[in-house]
């Protein structure tokens, strides 16, 4: 069994009302537009009605048009996913919503209001009122194009499960004024439903079939099958309704925007240091519960994990932690910051207080002491009654008893490494003297900058922007704290200077320069190329540029494609445009 790796789409279900089968949907008219409520999870279907096959002379007095709008289903007790078999292999894709669609008469209450206002204009002597209904069949919301908003604008949602005094144990979904955004449809039988279905929701299974017939091991990252829990109680348990309580359920939602998907849109060196940056002292069991799962396939081993995080981690009492020059600090600093992790590594991740007070001492004259209790807020807290200092995190005993030659060999090193910090703070002394406020106040900026260019990375992991809408993003993330587009400019221009900014400016918009998928690169790469001397262009502008620059047919699905497209481009009738230039069409 496996998933379908590359595609972020949306799922949904949809139950059409009962029809016989001998007129189902669809033969009384053609589907003219399909409309999406993505916060609440709602969709609507408008069916233009079939006027051909018979003359009427009052045709345009009647239903032009035949909506359904759909209501959620909810079950909070199991999720639910579509899967397809192929050759004795099945590719599932988890489902956003089922939703039952049902026909839309609130046109009927329009024209019963109408004769109704009619009549008492006509009793009362009155002219009677013009109260022509905006779209027979509509539903009483317009469907026309200009009252369609393309953006979609992010609205509070309330979902609440559980059986409801007055209606059915469904959830109950509230969404204030969200507006309708218009999709692009195409039926079962074109092109681009079977480029979706081959490429994404049945090429693993279908890969993996032809690797097993023709006796070759599968090596692709994205092949690992899916190991399932074999536990029948909670099977059982499941199916009939009777599953427990999650008690900390409410934990386990992430709400710190570091979510599976912002990861995948960045390089596994840069997955790796944005998840042990956020949570300072992290195990190797956390890391794997954030990290995409494509990620997971790739770096299935432990092995091959702790190689990608001592590229930006150390190791301390079985757990990771930041290295001290990506976390800001230089010179003195840094050496503060090893020899208390030192200390930690070499006591078991708790020092007491005569011990930590020694340190402080020791690195008084060479840091503030400001900078000290910041490095120690981002690993460690206090113990038991004050007394001790302990990491965050207790020691990782699965990684300490599963490993016992590489933490033996972490603990040569950090003994090793001890003396290289004792020959380092010597030289800083000798050169620099005592801590001065100047030095001080270029480590905080320096911090400051560090923090903001996470906070960049993560916005633009979504999208591309400019750096005013980037601003207005962060400062929602920072209520409390302003962010300036000064600043930004500044951690920009540092970043780029060392060469590890992750940002390629587009004209006056900023986006990720790598996501760690060469495909996907190498199309970003040369929509940026594009965009940077024109505004506008055609879907066979973007074909032709491609097969010029890399001599061959882009091997992108259509739909992997118009996702890479709209990160820096809206779309306008058969062209994409410039987000940034959007504004003037």
């Amino acid at each position: 069994m496996y998933d379908p790796p590359d595609f972020v789409g949306d799922m949904y279900v949809l139950q059409y009302p009962l029809r016989p089968t001998y007129r189902p949907y669809g033969d009384q008219g053609f589907l003219e537009r399909v409309d999406l409520k993505h916060k609440s999870r709602r969709l609507r279907f408008v069916y233009k009605l079939q006027k051909n096959d018979n003359y009427d002379d009052d045709s345009e007095d009647r239903l032009q048009r035949h909506v359904l709008n759909s209501v959620v289903v909810a079950n909070p007790a199991c999720s639910y996913a579509v899967g397809v078999v192929h050759q004795g292999k099945m590719t599932i894709t988890p489902l956003r919503a089922v939703n039952q669609l049902r026909p839309d008469f609130a046109h009927i209450d329009q024209q019963k209001q109408k004769k109704q206002a009619q009549a008492a204009a006509v009793a009362s002597g009155k002219e009677p009122p013009n109260l022509a209904t905006d779209d027979p069949g509509s539903g009483g919301e317009r469907v026309d194009k200009d009252d369609v908003d393309l953006s979609m604008t992010a609205q509070a949602v309330e979902v609440q499960f559980g059986t409801q005094p007055g209606g059915p144990a469904s959830g109950e979904i509230q969404a204030a004024d969200e507006p309708w955004t218009q999709l692009d449809s195409y039926t079962r039988s074109s092109a681009e439903a079977r480029d979706i279905y081959e490429k994404h929701l049945i090429w693993p299974a279908a890969a993996a079939a032809e690797a097993e017939a023709e006796g070759c091991d599968v090596t692709h990252p994205s092949l690992q099958q899916i190991h399932l829990d074999g536990d029948r109680e909670a099977f059982l348990g499941t199916m009939c309704g009777q599953r427990p309580p999650r008690e900390h359920a409410h934990k386990t939602v992430q709400r710190d925007g570091l979510s599976a998907f912002v990861l995948s849109r960045m390089p596994v060196e840069r997955q790796v240091e944005a998840v042990v940056r956020h949570f300072g002292v992290l195990s190797t069991k956390q890391l794997r519960k954030r990290l995409p799962p494509h990620t997971l396939r790739r770096y299935a081993t432990d092995e091959s994990l702790h190689a990608v995080l001592r590229q930006c981690a150390v190791l301390v009492a079985g757990n990771w932690i930041l290295k001290s020059e990506l976390a800001g600090f230089t010179e003195g600093e840094a050496c503060a910051r090893d020899m208390l992790l030192c200390l930690f590594n070499k006591k078991d991740g708790v020092l007491h207080h005569k011990e930590f007070e020694k340190w402080h001492s020791v690195f008084a004259p060479s840091t503030q002491r400001a900078s000290r209790d910041e490095m120690v807020r981002g690993f460690a807290e206090p113990g038991d009654r004050g007394e001790t200092l302990r990491l965050r995190a207790p020691p990782d005993l699965d990684l300490i008893q599963r490993y016992p030659e590489d933490v033996k060999a972490n603990h040569r090193w950090w003994d090793e490494h001890r003396t290289s910090i004792v020959q380092r703070m010597t030289v800083v002394r000798a050169e620099r003297g005592a801590s001065s406020s100047a030095s001080f106040a270029a480590s905080v900026a320096k911090r400051h900058s560090m923090r903001l260019m996470e906070d960049v990375r993560e916005a633009l992991a979504m999208s591309a922007m400019t750096i005013q809408d980037l601003r207005r993003h962060i400062q929602k993330k920072h209520p409390t704290v302003a962010i300036r587009e000064n600043d930004l400019h500044s951690a920009l221009q540092e970043s780029e200077e060392s060469g590890s900014s992750g940002v390629v400016h587009v004209r006056d918009m900023l986006m990720l320069d790598l996501t760690g998928n060469e495909a996907n690169d190498k199309y970003r790469k040369m929509l940026v190329q594009i965009f940077s001397c024109r505004d506008t262009l055609l879907k066979s502008d973007i074909h032709d540029e491609y097969e010029r620059v890399y001599g061959e047919k882009c091997p992108l699905s259509e739909y992997v494609q118009r996702g890479l497209l709209r990160e820096i481009a809206e779309r306008a009738d058969d062209s994409y445009v410039l987000k940034s230039s959007f504004q003037g069409f």
